[in-house]
């Protein structure tokens, strides 16, 4: 593979530091923390002429030999253009870094170390010269002022501040999830550089003055040396704090004309920090805001399209998962205006397609009919079971010897000695005698089921399930979502699908097949496929098939008059004619959404090999009967949809109305009144029951009497005719 279709590997000139260089971030990282030094430090040293300790002095000459080594740095590090590609030339990077922040850099540097303290050392050296003489250079060279103007010069340095915001703008773009908060951060430190900075400068403007009681510190008890220093800061910052946003409690007033004459100033500048703070803040909540509504409309379209194409839950889950962390990755870069400049995806819905040049300039060069195969039914469980049955038809018969496995000499030991009944190797004096042998759950034993070769290895698949299978997959192939969800890099992708002019079927140069695909935004997936290839894991290493590697794009012509060989060397990249479509490269292991470049003369024939939904196909047909595109049963899937339109809510009957009132439900067995209330004549008929039942009981007492007292008088006859046997004798 030639190194123009890799472009991964590039070696870096002597001297070069790129800017992807993990040493180049860690260099940025102690130069921010040498800007954030010098934002603190150098007012503070320049109004108060604090901190003067030697290790605060080494720590400010150590940070200005930084910066001095960070302008060398600049002119050999690389800097990325408008189109993304990086700059190696070193002249070129020179001429860039002058044009940008070289001049910035130097003449802070030359404000600092060691610059600075010649100056000063050259001021206190004619200061000493004049002794003797009575000029007025000498004169003004003693002057303090002229001494304090010179330190006053470090103030220059301050403009270094500058390359912050260029250091957050870089941590944006490398962490789009950031983007909020480095926006509020920013404001943040452009309000406390603002208010240092305005502190220090009424410090200044306070201790400029010669009078001492003639300025604002000695109304509040401060006198401008070098032991109250910090207070006088607090207050000073506390009067910028009240100042710039407004509010002005009057505790702390200016005394002479030049503290009331850069109050005004102060509060100028003030009113107008204020309110674009106030302003920032407001467009960062609104626009989050309806970035967030618009990420859920987008959702809700998707919802909509796995509603209408009934997609499995599995396979809804897979693709509402990558949009949500699609969208939500991308929701916050968008709203601060940071995202990527990506065309949009043009969803199936369209009715007609774009036919881009495939020479010459970009541009669209006609337009389209979208054919009627892209609006058949998504059905991934047809997708699925067909590719099962076609992927068995490339395998080749195999099995193992019929006496692996069975190569030792085994028995079993029969019952009775609390072993299994396996066969063991006989023999002895070995670990190997007593083991068992033959099953395949011992060890060194066949396998389960011995592979045959008069097995059934291929597999009969129904055409017009394979027709259904592969129309289904085109369908899937113009559906952005279901490719991005397969893992396809279409970010730069004008529209799918994607369709060419016929000047590329007469391609025959890989050189000009890859300028293709980058003008048409399709490289980004072949360098995934470059990116992801690797060793393959098992034995197959050792069999001739070493490594794996991802799908690319798949180029479907109609004639190839050189396209193979211009696009058979470029990783990931497939071919197929349209004539001879094949499931295995349309859903590669069963799963939807292939990225297909269609030829327009490929695109064209499609109506013709597929038919639409109102005509057949003109070149399929099974036994004789032209071949029709399959069709959903139902137009629209949406079920809450329909019931809840106004078509069929005019025929269902209303809503009734209020509720019955809740009656204590009484056995009528059980409950008289019930029973009576059920049946009015059970009241008279129990009445003649309960009658009747009375009498008969009379009745039956007075036989009862009539019983006892019968029986009452054969008693007393037998006892007297005993009585009188007795006496006879």
């Amino acid at each position: 593979m030639s190194s123009t279709l890799s472009g991964l590997e590039r070696k870096t000139p002597m001297g070069m530091i790129s800017i992807h260089n993990s040493m180049r971030g860690c260099w940025d990282g102690v130069i921010i923390i040498c800007l954030v030094y010098i934002f603190v430090m150098v007012p503070l040293e320049v109004a108060y002429d604090n901190p003067s300790s030697t290790p605060w002095v080494l720590l400010g000459n150590t940070v200005d030999l930084i910066f001095w080594a960070d302008i060398l740095v600049c002119f050999r590090t690389t800097y990325l253009h408008e189109n993304g590609q990086e700059e190696w030339n070193p002249t070129t990077i020179a001429v860039h870094y002058l044009k940008d922040f070289f001049f910035i850099d130097f003449f802070c540097c030359i404000a600092g170390f060691p610059m600075s303290m010649v100056i000063e050392k050259l001021v206190i050296a004619v200061a000493g010269s004049g002794r003797g003489a009575d000029t007025s250079v000498t004169k003004l060279a003693k002057a303090p002022r002229v001494l304090k103007v010179v330190r006053s010069l470090k103030i220059m340095k301050v403009f270094r501040v500058l390359k912050i915001a260029r250091f957050l703008d870089e941590i944006k773009d490398s962490m789009p999830g950031l983007a909020v908060f480095i926006r509020l951060m920013r404001l943040l430190l452009t309000t406390a550089f603002f208010l240092h900075i305005n502190a220090c400068f009424f410090s200044i403007v306070g201790r400029g003055e010669e009078e001492i009681h003639n300025s604002w510190m000695y109304t509040i008890g401060l006198y401008g040396d070098d032991e109250t220093w910090l207070s006088e800061y607090l207050n000073a910052l506390y009067w910028s704090a009240t100042t710039s946003t407004t509010v002005g409690y009057g505790d702390l007033l200016p005394v002479n004309e030049a503290e009331k004459t850069y109050c005004i100033i102060s509060m100028c500048i003030g009113v107008g920090l204020y309110g674009y703070i106030i302003g920032s803040m407001t467009e960062v909540v609104t626009s989050t805001g309806f970035v967030e509504n618009q990420v859920n409309q987008q959702m809700d379209q998707v919802h909509e399209f796995i509603k209408r194409h009934k997609l499995p839950r599995r396979l809804s889950r897979t693709i509402l998962h990558f949009f949500r962390h699609h969208y939500g990755r991308k929701r916050l870069g968008a709203a601060l205006g940071t995202q990527r400049s990506a065309r949009p995806n043009t969803m199936v819905a369209r009715p007609t397609v774009s036919v881009f040049n495939a020479e010459g300039e970009e541009g669209v060069a006609k337009t389209m009919k979208l054919p009627g195969v892209f609006l058949a039914p998504v059905r991934p469980d047809v997708v699925h079971q067909v590719h099962t049955g076609i992927s068995k038809n490339k395998r080749q018969a195999h099995c193992v010897n019929k006496y692996a496995g069975k190569s030792v000499s085994a028995a079993s030991w029969g019952t009775g000695r609390a072993v299994s009944r396996i066969p063991r190797v006989q023999g002895g004096g070995t670990h190997r005698s007593g083991q068992g042998a033959f099953g395949n759950m011992c060890r060194g034993g066949r396998m389960f089921a011995p592979t045959k070769t008069w097995r059934k290895w291929h597999s009969k698949v129904n055409v017009t399930q394979k027709r259904y299978a592969v129309a289904s997959a085109l369908a899937a192939s113009a559906v952005p979502g279901l490719v991005m969800a397969r893992g396809h890099r279409i970010d730069e992708t004008p529209e799918l699908p994607l369709v060419v002019s016929n000047s590329v079927e007469t391609t025959t140069k890989t050189a000009q097949a890859v300028a293709l695909l980058k003008k048409l935004g399709a490289y980004d997936d072949v360098e995934k496929v470059i990116a992801s290839k690797t060793m393959r894991a098992g034995k197959g290493k050792m069999r001739n098939r070493r490594f794996v590697q991802r799908r690319g794009p798949l180029v479907i012509y109609a004639s190839d008059g050189g396209i193979t060989r211009a696009f058979r060397n470029i990783p990931g990249v497939e071919l197929a004619s349209v004539d001879s479509l094949n499931l295995l490269q349309l859903a590669p292991g069963g799963h939807l959404g292939r990225f297909c470049v269609w030829t327009q003369g490929a695109f064209e024939k499609l109506d013709a090999i597929f038919g639409t939904h109102k005509k057949p196909s003109t070149e399929k047909t099974r036994h004789k009967v032209p071949y029709r595109l399959p069709q959903l049963q139902m137009t629209n899937s949406d079920l809450s949809r329909l019931i809840n339109s106004d078509e069929v809510q005019s025929k269902v009957l209303a809503p009734k109305e209020g509720s019955a009132p809740a009656v204590l439900k009484r056995n009528p067995l059980k409950v008289a009144s019930v029973m009576a209330e059920l049946n009015p004549a059970s009241v008279p008929a129990k009445k003649r029951a309960a009658e009747k039942q009375a009498a008969d009981l009379k009745v039956k007492v007075a036989s009862a009497k009539k019983a006892r007292k019968a029986a009452k008088e054969f008693s007393a006859g037998k006892k007297a005719f005993y009585a009188s046997m007795v006496a006879e004798e």
